[in-house]
């Protein structure tokens, strides 16, 4: 271990730098995980925050997006993050639906 007793301003800049490249190049390389676009039924639930017999039946109904691999039900993760962008409901639509019910109460 080396004392230091002294340092120029430039030379304490310059290994304050050379720690935190050293902590990013480290960091910026470790390899991110490349998802697969094939899922199951537990990472469709995540997904579409549906329960397990929910997705059942929407599969049954032919309303979801689906495959069959043998008796295993496949799904793909492109295709259910766009079946669920189309089911969400914007947020004018829901104002202009709250202002509908809210009127109709107080008509009632």
């Amino acid at each position: 271990m080396e004392i230091i007793t002294s340092l120029k301003f430039s030379e304490l800049e310059q290994l304050i730098t050379d720690s935190v490249q050293k902590c990013f190049v480290n960091t910026l390389l470790s390899p991110t995980p490349i998802l697969s676009d094939r899922i199951d039924l537990s990472e469709a639930c995540n997904i579409t925050g549906l329960k397990k017999s929910t997705i059942y039946r929407l599969s049954m109904d032919n309303k979801i997006p689906f495959q069959k691999y043998g008796k295993r039900l496949v799904f793909s993760r492109n295709d259910l993050a766009s079946w669920v962008e189309t089911r969400t409901i914007g947020t004018p639509e829901v104002s202009d639906r709250l202002k509908a019910a809210a009127l109709k109460k107080l008509r009632k």
